[in-house]
């Protein structure tokens, strides 16, 4: 049967006005976000292995796009949600074939339950095979990485309201420590301490390992929740349709359960109300005026005195400098005190370095730091020499420590050698130190040496503090003479807003420590290490 030509050409005519009106509802869809507040687009991140990205076959049902759905595509664009979702992943191969996971129907449920102004974005980011272990997801590591950037895209527009994880069941091991790992980063990251997040049940051999150890995981970790199906099947390695929709359900029913009861805990713009020391400040003290932004700061965050450390590039390059900072600590006598600092190599005796240091404590220093034995051991001669002239001349020493600064093994050895042959030295523990907190060495130094402190300071350190709040709740309280409060607040963040200051003014709230316990480490530990008069008022 012959079809008339004028009924090809109303064929194409009807086919090309359909596809404008799907390019143009699609479009109308995009730009309508524009218009969603910050507040009303939640934004959800799903990563992990194969199944989060999904191999089931997609059915006509999941090829629609989803009203108030959308997805983050690889410009750090929102367009409607449709599956594939993890199409626009920056850790899978190309050649990765694509199909339908438990965000379509996570997605779905969520909607369902959410306020009908509110829109939802999802940054979808899984992969797959070998190089997607845990061990790849962890701090710095590629996938990390690739995945923050994506994270940072989507907050631009929207909030993060909460994290899924799906862990394939090729991978047992040391995996579940890993997991709080990446849990505790992601959330100091990104600035709430008490980011939801759910992590789903794994199918096949490894599940019931699996399933006692997420048990346990949960808890051990805060606003953590376990996301399990019934019937879950796997074809091969991967799950079928009707599995991928039943563990979405149950990770948005979780999802919201979190909410729910850890929403109510938002403790991000909370700081102490009471005497407030913070002991690790950087600001530019070299500079004309240049503590006036740090006064600032201290005024709007509550804070009653600092120490303020040059680095580098804040000490004093001449003697005008010189005098200029001298000049401004004089104006804030009392309330920003200062340390000061020079590296190993510019002294060759420790005579060489007491003669400096006590032309620093005539002139208000009040302690040594921020050590960086760059390129260093712990114990290189060149540091003993600073230790050994700090005890001569009673100063505190904080000390920086890392992969390439006065570097130590597995249980500090070698700080514990410099603790011994030093003993009426103070010295204080900053940065990797931390990193011990887990396996006990932190607690047994400070427990075994009276002259080691700790100071909590920076966004790594928050992250290893965030990671199990029990243990760390204990470790505090044991150790409450030695802990001193800390930011690593600088000239670059000064201008922040109260509400966006540093995490840890918000992270010991979270502890729920005694009264007596909080006031030590906000305050008193500081006053009585250096020295210092209280100043605030209170007993």
């Amino acid at each position: 049967m012959m079809i008339k030509k004028n009924e090809v050409f109303l064929c194409q005519v009807l086919l090309f006005f359909g596809m404008m009106c799907s390019l143009a509802f699609a479009e109308a869809k995009t730009s309508s976000i524009e218009k969603t507040s910050k507040e009303n687009f939640h934004v959800y991140v799903l990563i992990g292995g194969v199944n989060m990205a999904g191999r089931a076959v997609i059915s006509k049902d999941n090829e629609e796009t989803i009203d108030r759905g959308y997805l983050l595509n690889e410009n750090g664009e929102w367009e409607p949600a449709r599956a594939p979702l993890n199409r626009y992943s920056n850790i899978r191969a190309e050649q990765d074939r694509q199909g339908l996971g438990p965000g379509q129907s996570f997605l779905m449920n969520m909607l369902e339950k959410t306020d009908k102004d509110v829109s939802i974005g999802l940054v979808v980011n899984a992969g797959v095979g070998n190089n997607n272990f845990i061990e790849h997801w962890r701090y710095k590591d590629e996938n990390y990485r690739r995945t923050r950037a994506r994270i940072k895209q989507a907050i631009k527009k929207g909030s993060l309201k909460g994290i899924l994880w799906h862990q394939d069941n090729n991978r047992i091991d040391s995996s579940l420590s890993y997991v709080k790992d990446l849990i505790s980063n992601l959330r100091v990251d990104f600035g709430d301490l008490n980011l939801p997040f759910v992590v789903g049940e794994v199918a096949g051999s490894s599940s019931s390992t699996y399933d006692s150890k997420y048990r346990a995981l949960v808890e051990d970790v805060h606003a953590l929740s376990y996301a399990k199906a019934e019937g879950l099947v796997l074809k091969g390695k991967f799950f079928d349709a009707q599995s991928v929709k039943a563990l979405g359900e149950s990770y948005a029913k979780n999802m919201l359960k979190l909410q729910e009861e850890w929403g109510k805990r938002d403790l991000s713009s909370v700081g102490p109300k009471r005497p407030f020391f913070d002991v690790h400040i950087h600001a530019q003290s070299n500079k004309e005026n240049g503590l006036d932004a740090l006064s600032d700061w201290m005024d709007r965050n509550e804070v009653d005195q600092v120490i303020n450390m040059p680095l580098t590039q804040t000490r004093p390059k001449n003697e005008k400098e010189r005098m200029m900072m001298l000049s401004n600590y004089r104006k804030y006598k009392g309330k920003i005190h200062r340390f000061c600092v020079f590296n190993p190599d510019e002294v060759s005796s420790v005579d060489e370095a007491v003669a400096i240091l006590e032309k620093e404590k005539l002139d208000g220093a009040i302690g040594f730091g921020e050590h960086y034995g760059r390129e260093r051991m712990f114990d290189d001669p060149s540091n003993l020499r600073i230790y050994a002239a700090c005890e001569k001349v009673g100063f505190p020493v904080i000390f920086h420590i890392d992969n390439n600064k006065n570097m130590d093994e597995k249980g500090l050895p070698r700080l514990e050698r410099v603790l011994k042959m030093f003993p009426k030295a103070k010295i204080i523990a900053h940065a990797q130190f931390w990193l011990q907190l887990n396996n006990g060495t932190c607690d047994r130094l400070l427990q075994e040496y009276p002259n080691l402190y700790a100071d909590p300071s920076g966004l790594r350190m928050a992250m290893v503090l965030n990671r199990d709040r029990k243990y760390t709740r204990q470790f505090l309280i044991r150790n409450a003479d030695k802990v001193l409060f800390g930011s690593d607040a600088g000239w670059w963040s000064f201008s922040k807003a109260r509400k966006d200051r540093e995490i840890q003014f918000a992270l010991f709230e979270h502890f729920d420590l005694p009264e007596e316990v909080k006031r030590k480490i906000y305050f008193d530990n500081a006053i009585k290490l250096f020295g210092l008069e209280n100043k605030s008022n209170q007993p």
